[in-house]
């Protein structure tokens, strides 16, 4: 995209791309500050349901790297990404067995979704609810890759690393950076692989302007797309975090009851049977051949979801949710097909 360019900084990359993006004031201002005064315009969907999406929404979009991850990786969603040399099949790809038991936890957290006061109150105001982009936002391996059109998010991922002992994201203070840009002008939005997600029921997706594009298999998303690197400077990645970091706690990553049923799920080696019954329904397949995938690989079958709201958490999520299943957020009402 720039002739192998390596700009000096994430900064400069930002400005190459979108010079008059305030994000920049981190750099260019003494005292300069990130100003993020989010809000959302409604907009019907192709299925009748109404979303919600942020107004810096073009038909560009950007996802931020934190290295040159192109040298070694090819760029897929988590689903088929290979953990561990056992989930290899014999052509080197992940095995679809591995595949098949992560779209049973995807189906696991959808019908826990639905049972959170805001799902229902979203549900019954047409809100629409992308329960798989969800799957992908609270970290449970789905055939999505992540996107954003606001150029300070990716930034933010593009110049961290996540810590997995402090559950945090930390400054990644040397090395390359990159910013992926996707453009996406939808023709059929109900066939092509572009995902509106923006507003949700919960928080990350809103405050992450977030969108996505869904892969297959043999897919490759850096083919999609355009590329620009840039050095990690601690200095400025430290303007990042900050701007990011108001008060001590990342506003990207807000703590919500959905975090828990997500970990327990993607952490547990059980699934239910209701999940099961759920993903045969909707794939056609047979219930006793996922069964028996279950059991080769010492996964239990449980008759109940493996996570439910307190009384205690559905009364509060009730009081804070009823008649505004998107919480305290800007709503622009001007609908358009």
């Amino acid at each position: 995209m720039t002739n192998n360019k390596i700009f000096e900084d994430i900064f400069e990359a930002i400005r190459y791309l979108e010079k008059g993006n305030p994000v920049l004031n981190l750099k260019d201002k003494k005292i300069g500050y990130l100003v993020r005064n989010l809000h959302f315009n409604l907009m019907e969907m192709p299925n009748g349901t109404i979303g919600a999406f942020p107004p810096n929404m073009t038909f560009r979009f950007f996802r931020g790297e934190n290295d040159n991850y192109d040298l070694n990786y090819s760029c897929i969603p988590s689903i088929y990404r290979i953990k561990k040399d056992e989930e290899k099949d014999v052509d080197g790809s992940r095995d679809a067995e591995f595949i098949l038991i992560d779209n049973l936890k995807i189906a696991e957290f959808e019908l826990i979704l639905k049972g959170f006061p805001q799902v229902k109150y979203a549900i019954k105001d047409y809100c629409d609810v992308d329960y798989r982009a969800l799957a992908q936002h609270y970290g449970l391996n789905t055939d999505l890759i992540d996107v954003t059109s606001d150029i300070a998010v990716a930034a933010f991922f593009a110049t961290h690393v996540y810590d997995v002992e402090s559950n945090d994201y930390q400054v990644k203070e040397h090395g390359i950076g990159c910013i992926r840009t996707y453009v996406n002008i939808m023709v059929q939005p109900e066939i092509e692989p572009f995902r509106m997600i923006g507003l949700q029921p919960f928080q990350r997706p809103g405050l992450q302007c977030a969108f996505a594009v869904k892969m297959c298999k043999d897919e490759d998303f850096s083919k999609f797309t355009g590329k620009l690197l840039f050095k990690q400077d601690i200095k400025w990645n430290k303007k990042i975090h900050e701007a990011f970091y108001p008060n001590g706690r990342n506003i990207l990553f807000p703590g919500e009851e959905i975090c828990d049923a997500a970990n327990l799920i993607k952490n547990s080696d059980n699934v239910s049977k209701i999940a099961i019954d759920k993903y045969c329904k909707e794939n056609d397949c047979k219930k006793q051949n996922v069964e028996a995938v279950l059991k080769n690989y010492n996964i239990k079958i449980v008759d109940e979801l493996l996570y439910s709201l307190s009384r205690q958490q559905r009364r509060k999520l009730e009081r804070k949710y009823k008649d505004r299943p998107y919480g305290n957020v800007k709503l622009h009402s001007r609908l358009s097909c």
